[in-house]
Parts: structure tokens; sequence; C-alpha cells
């Protein structure tokens, strides 16, 4: 088969393109952007290599129809593993007439179009969160939403991806309700990935959610059509601390639910497919408990990205990247297996609450070691500098794999390691007239010496 890949550049994505690559009995094409590191580079000689603008559908399309002219090439399959270019991807596929693919109506109804997802799960009675979409000249009417809600809720930006933008808000006052929101914008004109140099973040259209408290899930897989759902595995996540969304771990398989919930979890995700009428491609599909019962956070029209693709590789007997490739074909065929699999995984990030500082010592992978455990450390270095433009930073990573315990024991280990290995982290913290300027501190600074210059004002001219 002639497959293309429409992804983005960043090394994250290095993973399944280089598993695809790898694959043989394929001819793996990629059109991305001109920004593509030379590690993704390398995988794919010149003539395989398409440089458009994956984020416009109109130029990805006169790109890749310029290319096919040119090397007299004709693809099989037009897919992508990455969430920004799902629907850019299902019009490229239509434009060329490529039978098996992800309709434009159906991409636009997964978290391209958090959305759209959510009228179309309403319209099929799929349990969901309540909700509402409100722009940024609508804060009134999320506001009147949030107060009749009666609990705490989720702001999302029904385009954005990573979570990027996204608020939790508690009970507040009006004035309190905006300023969190407009903080969230801010956090999304901060953040940075490849996709946003073409997001217009001033026409941000955004959610306001029904927030369900408790620990986030996903289970993944692979479709065919609406009715042939393969699961590839199940994953459970460790969140940073609220307001922000932010996924700092996930362990390999669920351990917090039992054999019976995850069956009924996989019966979900599988009405929840066939309503959004997925097909012809991945899914990862996020969802929390309400009394006992799964009920959908959003669901992506691609494989799971970033680590938790690379983890879920780490534990199945299956190569995930065939298996995908495998919905393409016509019938079934043999999938080729992954001769070296771990019954369970967890991975971690540490982060630091340091707002501005020198590192001066940390932890090496001689300082964590376990005999049942493969476990990889990767940190800050010495004489790096912590930031004060967030609150919170990277601090390390830890990833841990075993053949023999279970991924609630690994979830242990992972535990008293990680508070072991921060110990050994020491950061200046006092360094900022030498390092940078922290405006932040530099501004409370002078209002507080304003402040006080003001009343002691106010006494002198009392007294006199």
């Amino acid at each position: 088969m002639k497959i293309l890949i429409v992804n983005w550049g960043i090394e994250t994505a290095i993973f399944p393109l280089k598993e695809s690559v790898r694959l043989k009995g394929h001819q793996v094409y990629l059109a991305t952007t001109n920004k593509i590191p030379s590690k993704i580079r390398r995988l794919f000689s010149k003539n395989k290599l398409i440089i458009t603008n994956p984020y416009n559908s109109s130029l990805l399309i006169e790109d890749v129809v310029k290319f096919c002219k040119k090397e007299k090439v004709e693809f099989d399959v037009v897919t992508t593993f990455f969430e920004m270019n799902v629907y850019q991807t299902a019009i490229l596929a239509d434009y060329l007439g490529i039978e098996k693919r992800l309709p434009i109506k159906n991409a636009l109804q997964t978290s391209a179009n958090k959305y759209l997802m959510r009228m179309k799960l309403k319209e099929a009675g799929i349990r969901q969160p309540r909700f509402e979409r409100f722009n940024r000249r609508e804060i009134n009417k999320a506001y009147d939403f949030y107060k009749k809600l009666n609990s705490s809720v989720i702001l999302k930006p029904i385009y954005s991806g990573h979570s990027y933008g996204s608020r939790w808000i508690d009970k507040t006052s009006k004035r309190g309700f905006e300023r969190i929101f407009w903080e969230g914008l801010a956090d999304l004109d901060k953040s940075y990935d490849e996709w946003m140099d073409y997001f217009d973040n001033k026409q941000s259209v955004y959610l306001i959610e029904e927030f369900i408290e408790g620990k986030v899930f996903s289970i993944d897989g692979v479709i065919k059509k609406p009715h042939e759902v393969k699961f590839i595995g199940s994953a459970e996540f460790e969140m940073g601390g609220l307001p922000r969304l932010e996924q700092l771990g996930h362990t390999l398989a669920i351990s917090s639910l039992s054999l019976k919930q995850l069956k009924e979890c996989q019966v979900y995700v599988k009405q929840v497919i066939k309503a959004l009428g997925l097909r012809y491609c991945g899914f990862h599909a996020e969802f929390k408990l309400v009394r006992g019962k799964p009920c959908l956070i959003e669901i992506s029209g691609r494989l799971p990205g970033g680590v938790v693709l690379e983890s879920h590789q780490a534990v199945s007997r299956l190569n995930i990247i065939d298996l995908f490739f495998s919905v393409f074909g016509e019938g079934e065929r043999k999938v080729k297996r992954n001769k070296d699999y771990y019954k369970s995984e967890s991975f971690m990030a540490k982060l630091t609450e340091v707002k501005l500082g020198k590192v001066r010592a940390i932890a090496t992978k001689r300082d964590c070691w376990h005999k049942d455990c493969l476990i990889d450390l990767t940190s800050i270095k010495i004489g790096e500098v912590v930031g004060s433009q967030v609150d919170k930073q990277w601090l390390f990573s830890l990833r841990l794999r075993s053949k023999t315990l279970s991924s609630r024991e690994l979830i242990q280990i992972q535990k008293k390691l990680a508070k072991s290995l921060a110990e050994k982290f020491i950061i200046d913290d006092n360094l900022c007239g030498r390092l940078s300027i922290d405006y932040d501190r530099l501004i409370r600074w002078i209002r507080k010496k304003i402040k006080r210059t003001w009343w002691i004002c106010g006494r002198v001219i009392q007294k006199s």
C-alpha cells in the first residue's frame, strides 16, 4: 500500500512515524510543515516528503495534487496521527477519492470540534456532561449557565488541543468567573505548539461543561467500520492540580476498575463510536465514571498521541501501527506480533513550583532501581534556570515497565521512587537579581511600596 500520513513536525510525533516506516510491504509518505525536525526528516527520502501547510485544507490539497503529478503516485491510504489534522486529512482524502477514509462530517464530530461532538451525542442520547457554547462576547451567557448548574465547571476552547486554555471553576462571583476565563485565554496565548502558528486565538469559541469528579480513563483502538472496533488497550491518567487540566502521568493497564466495569466501558465506547459514525481511523476515548457508569470527556478520531501510544505498544502483543494500517486493507490479515512486551507500564512527570532559580543538584539514573522493573529517568540538567513565566515547570519524568508486576503494584513503586528522587533536586530560588528580572515579583513589590507610601502620607495628613 502507498500510505500518506498528514502530520505535524514536532519530535513527539516521531514514534508512530518511525514505526510506520519500519513496516515492510508499505510505501510511506509524509505531508508536514517546513519546521520538521531532522530526526523525522531522516526517516523519509526527498521523494516521499511533501512540505506544505497541513492546517490549511486548500494548500494541503494543492501541494499533494502537485506532488502526485510530479512523482506519478496514487495513494491507497490517507490518514493522520495528530488531533489538529483530523478534519484536514478527511477533506484531503475525500478530494483524492480515497474509498476507505474517515468522512468529513464524522471527522468534525470528534474533539477536533468539541461542540459538534457534544451535539451529536446529545442527539443520540449518549450519557455525557451538560454543556453550553459561548464566545468571548457571551461571558454572561456562560455565567448564567454556570449558576444554573450549581456545581464546578470546565471552560475549554472548542478547537484547541492538549487541554491548552482549559480552566476549572468552582464557586465564585461573576467578576471571578470572568477573571478565570481571561486567565485561560492568556494561557492559550502563552502555550506553544506548531499548529498554533495557524490558529487565530481572537476567534476562540468555548464550551462550558459540568465538571465530573474522579479519575480520567481512556480506552483506545482502531475502527474499520462502526461495528468493527478493535481495542488496543486502556489507561488511567494522573492529573495535575486544578484549575489547570494537565496530564502528568498514565498507567497501563487500568488498575482502578474491575473487569466487569472495563467491559461496560468498552460497550459504552462502542455506542459513542456508532453514534459519531467513526470509521477507518484510530480512536482515543477519554471518560470518567458517574455513579459507576462511564461518561465521555471527549473522543478523538486518531490513535492516542505523545508517549501514550508508545506505552500501549510496550504492553501490547501486537504491532499497533501494523494493526492500524490493517483497517484499510481487504478482509482480515495477519498482524505482526510484538515479540518483547511487558505486563504493565507507568509514566509520570514531576513538576517544580519554584518560580525562579538555578538547578544545583539532580537525581541520576543510579538513584533509581528495582529488581522487578525497567526504569527510565529523564531530568532537568544542572545549571539550568527554572523560569518565572509559569507557576510550575518540568523537573523530571519517570517511566517504569515490568513483565511480572501488575499496574497497581507498579504505581506504588513509582510513588516511592518519585518521592525519594525529588529530594535529591536542589534549586536555589534566591537568584532573581542575578539571573533575570522576575517581572511579576517586581510589579508586586512596586505596588506594595506605593500602598505603603500612600498610607504614610495619609497618617501624616491626619496628624497635621
